[in-house]
C-alpha cells in the first residue's frame, strides 16, 4: 500500500473527483496478466456495484461513482444493463455537473456531449426535435462539433435515409473540407452512400483522386501520420469508395488505377473490382509495375498480421487471374501452403479457405496432401479446425476425382486420422462411384480390396466406426470365392457382429455383406449362420429383422437369386390407370365392399378469398357433440367380442412370414445400403 499511496495522492488523481475505490479498481484491471484475471475482477466488481445500487437512499455522489465504474466495464466489453436504469436517473437528476445540457448552449463541449448522445440514443420519435439543431451544427465553428454532426447523421442515415436526402449537396461541400477530423467522418458518410446507390456518385472519383493526391503530398498535420504513412485511415475510405465506384466501368477504373498504390491491401481489393480489360493489362506487366506482385511480401512476411492481410489480398482477386501472368506461380503456392503449419489458428482457417479456392485439377494432389497432414498434426481438443478441415478435404476430392486410387487412400487415410468426423455421405459416394467402375477396372477392384483388407488387420476396437462401415461395404461388394482370404475375413465378420462396440449401423453392413458374399458363392457356413442367428436377440428391429431374412434367404437360394437379379431401368412401364388392381378390385366389390367414392376438392374464389381473412376469435358457445355410434351400442355383452382366431395347429396365425422380405429389393447388389 505504502508503493501507491504516493500515486493515489497526487494532484491529477486528487482534483478528477473520482473515488479511491475506482482508481484501485482500474489499477487492478491494468495491471491483470491474463483475460481471466481481468475477468474475475470485473465480476466482482459488477456484483459489488450491482447490490450498492439496490440499496435505498444512495447519495447522488455515491451513484455518479458507481456509474462511473459501471461506464469504465461496459467500455471493457462487458454487460452492465442492471445499471442502465440508474444512469438514466441520475441524468434526469439535474443536480451538480451531470445534469442535462441543451443542443443550443453556448459551450461547444457541451454540444459535442449531447452529439455523442444522439448517436448512441436516436430514435424516429426524437428526430422532428433535434433534426434542425443537428443540422445547424454543421455550420459550427468548431471543426469537433462539425464532426459529430456529421456522425449523428449517419447514424440517421441507417434508420431513416429519406430524411438526409435533401443535405445532399450539403454533404459533398463539406467533401472538399480542410479539416481532417471532419474530413474522415464525411468520408464514412459517403463510404455508406456509395455503397447503397454507386451510379448516384461516380462524378466524385475526381474529388477523391483529388483528396488521395493531397494527403500523399502530406498536406495534412503531421499529428495525422502513423508510423510515417500520411492518413491511412482516410486512403482506406478514399480507395474503398474508388473501387466500388470503379467496378465494372472501364472509364473510372482508368482514373483509379494510378492512385491505388498508397494502401496496399484496400488497393488490391479495388484493382480486383477493376473492369477486366484493365486488370488484363495490370497483370501482364513485368513484376516491378505490377501491383498485385506486391502479395507475394506479405506472404513471405514473419508478421502474422501482414501474413493474414496477405491471404485476404490474394482470396479477394478472382482465381481466373491466378493462371494469367508470372506474379503467382509455384513460389506463392509453397508459401500459401506453409501456413497451414502456422501456429496461429486464424491463418490456418484462411488458408484452408484459399486452398480451397485456388484448388484445380494441376494442384489438387499437392493441397490435400498438405491438408491431411495439418489434420494430422491438429490437436484433437480443437474440432472446429479439425471439422473443417475433414470438409474441404472431402470437398476437394470428390470435386476433383482424378484417380479414383488416389481418391480412395486419401478418404481411407482421412477416415483413420479423423475417425467419425468423416460423414456418412462421404463413404456413400467413394463407395458409388467404386460400383460403377467395377467391370470396367479389375485394378480399382484389387486395390479397394488391399485397402479395405488393410483395415481389417488392424486393432478394430480402436478402429473408427465410420471406416469400419465403409471397409465392411468394400469387402461385402468385392470379394468372392477366388479371393484368398475370404474365409479370414468371414471370420472377422462374424467376431465383430457380436462384439459390444458394434453399434446398430454396422452390423446391419455385417450382415448385408455376408449375405451378398453368400449369394456368390452359393454357400452359408454354419458359423455364419451361428453368428447371424444370435442377432435375433438384438433389442434393434432392424436387427431383428435382417437377420431373420439372412437365415430364411440363406436356406433358400433360389429367392435369394430372384431377389437380387439386376433389374433393367429401361424395360419398365408404368401402369398409371392401375389396371392390374380390377381383379381384386371386383371380388372386393362382390364380397359387399363399398365402392371408392372420392371427396371432390373445388377451391371457389369466396373460399380463397375468405381464407385470406384474418381468423376471428370465437366467443360463443360450440354446439354438443352428438354421441357416436360405438357408444350408442353399449348394450352389447362382452360375450359377443371376437376371439382371436386359430389355424389348423391351433396356433394364433403369425402375420411376420408374409412380409419378411420386404427390405430386400429386387437392385443389384451394387447398391449400397
Amino acid at each position: 500500500m505504502s508503493s501507491q499511496l504516493p500515486t493515489i495522492l497526487n494532484s491529477t488523481f486528487l482534483t478528477s473527483g473520482l473515488s479511491k475505490g475506482f482508481f484501485e479498481f482500474v489499477t487492478k484491471v491494468g495491471e491483470a496478466i491474463s483475460k481471466q484475471e481481468e475477468d474475475r475482477y470485473v465480476t466482482e466488481e459488477l456484483t459489488y456495484l450491482k447490490n450498492k445500487l439496490n440499496q435505498p437512499d444512495v447519495s447522488t455522489y455515491k451513484m455518479k461513482d458507481y456509474i462511473t465504474r459501471l461506464i469504465y466495464c461496459e467500455m471493457l466489453g462487458y454487460n452492465v444493463e442492471f445499471g442502465h436504469i440508474h444512469a438514466v436517473n441520475l441524468a434526469q437528476s439535474a443536480k451538480g455537473l451531470w445534469e442535462k445540457r441543451d443542443l443550443r448552449s453556448s459551450n461547444y463541449l457541451e454540444v459535442c456531449a449531447a452529439l455523442t448522445v444522439l448517436c448512441h440514443l436516436l430514435n424516429k420519435e426524437m428526430i422532428p426535435a433535434v433534426f434542425g439543431l443537428v443540422e445547424e451544427k454543421l455550420s459550427h465553428p468548431k471543426d469537433t462539433v462539425r464532426k459529430k454532426a456529421i456522425m449523428v447523421f449517419h447514424r440517421l442515415f441507417h434508420d431513416t435515409p429519406e430524411m438526409i436526402e435533401h443535405l445532399d449537396e450539403r454533404f459533398r461541400q463539406i467533401l472538399t473540407t480542410r479539416d481532417p477530423g471532419v474530413l474522415g467522418a464525411i468520408l464514412c458518410l459517403f463510404v455508406d452512400f456509395v455503397k447503397k446507390d454507386p451510379s448516384k456518385f461516380k462524378d466524385l472519383v475526381p474529388v477523391l483522386v483529388n483528396i488521395l493526391e493531397q494527403v500523399l503530398d502530406r498536406y495534412l498535420p503531421r499529428n495525422y501520420d502513423y508510423h510515417g504513412v500520411p492518413a491511412p485511415w482516410i486512403q482506406v475510405k478514399v480507395i474503398e469508395m474508388m473501387g466500388m465506384l470503379a467496378q465494372d466501368d472501364e472509364k473510372q477504373a482508368e482514373n483509379g488505377v494510378d492512385c491505388a498504390y498508397a494502401i496496399i491491401f484496400e488497393c488490391i481489393r479495388a484493382l480486383a473490382r477493376l473492369h477486366p480489360q484493365v486488370l488484363r493489362a495490370l497483370i501482364h506487366k513485368p513484376s516491378h509495375l505490377n501491383p498485385l506482385s506486391i502479395i507475394t511480401r506479405f506472404l513471405k512476411s514473419h508478421n502474422h498480421n501482414l501474413k493474414y492481410l496477405g491471404l485476404i489480398a490474394l482470396s479477394e482477386v478472382d482465381p481466373i487471374w491466378w493462371a494469367e501472368g508470372e506474379w503467382c506461380g509455384e513460389e506463392q503456392m509453397k508459401v500459401i501452403v506453409d501456413c497451414l503449419e502456422e501456429k496461429d489458428d486464424s491463418l490456418k482457417r484462411k488458408t484452408l479457405d484459399l486452398l480451397y479456392k485456388m484448388a484445380n485439377s494441376q494442384n489438387v494432389v499437392i493441397i490435400v496432401e498438405k491438408m491431411i497432414e495439418a489434420l494430422r498434426n491438429t490437436s484433437a481438443t480443437d474440432e472446429f479446425l479439425r471439422n473443417l478441415l475433414v470438409d474441404r478435404i472431402i470437398q476437394i476430392t470428390e470435386k476433383y476425382p482424378l484417380e479414383i486410387l488416389w481418391m480412395i487412400k486419401s478418404i481411407i487415410t482421412t477416415f483413420e486420422i479423423a475417425g467419425d468426423l468423416v460423414q456418412e455421405k462421404t463413404g456413400d459416394f467413394v463407395f458409388l462411384i467404386m460400383s460403377k467402375n467395377t467391370k470396367k477396372d479389375s485394378e480399382l477392384r484389387k486395390c479397394a480390396f488391399v485397402e479395405a483388407l488393410k483395415v481389417l488387420d488392424k486393432d478394430l476396437s480402436n478402429t473408427s466406426l465410420s471406416l469400419l462401415t465403409w471397409t465392411v461395404r468394400v469387402l461385402g461388394e468385392f470379394m468372392d470365392h477366388s479371393d484368398a482370404q475370404s474365409e479370414k475375413v468371414i471370420d472377422t465378420f462374424c467376431e465383430l457382429l457380436n462384439k459390444e462396440y458394434a453399434t446398430r449401423g454396422l452390423q446391419s453392413s455385417i450382415i448385408t455383406a455376408l449375405l451378398k458374399y453368400v449369394s456368390k458363392t452359393k454357400d452359408c457356413s454354419d458359423k455364419v449362420m451361428e453368428a447371424v442367428a444370435r442377432c435375433r436377440e438384438s433389442s434393434s428391429s432392424d436387427i431383428k429383422q435382417r437377420s431373420r431374412e439372412f437365415l430364411i434367404l440363406a436356406d433358400d437360394l433360389i429367392l435369394l437369386n430372384k431377389l437380387l437379379e439386376p433389374s433393367y431401368t429401361d424395360e419398365i412401364t408404368i401402369d398409371e390407370t392401375l389396371s392390374f388392381l380390377d381383379e381384386f378390385v371386383e371380388t372386393a366389390l362382390k364380397d359387399g365392399a363399398k365402392p371408392y367414392n372420392p371427396i371432390p376438392i373445388v377451391r371457389s374464389k369466396e373460399t380463397s378469398e375468405s381464407e385470406k381473412k384474418p381468423i376471428e376469435i370465437r366467443y360463443e358457445a360450440y354446439d354438443k357433440p352428438t354421441l357416436p355410434y360405438y357408444r350408442n351400442q353399449s348394450s352389447i355383452s362382452n360375450s359377443n367380442l371376437s376371439e382371436p382366431r386359430y389355424g389348423d395347429s391351433g396356433l394364433a396365425t403369425s402375420p411376420i412370414d408374409d412380409g419378411i422380405l420386404s427390405s430386400w429389393s429386387g437392385n443389384p447388389p451394387v447398391t449400397p445400403v
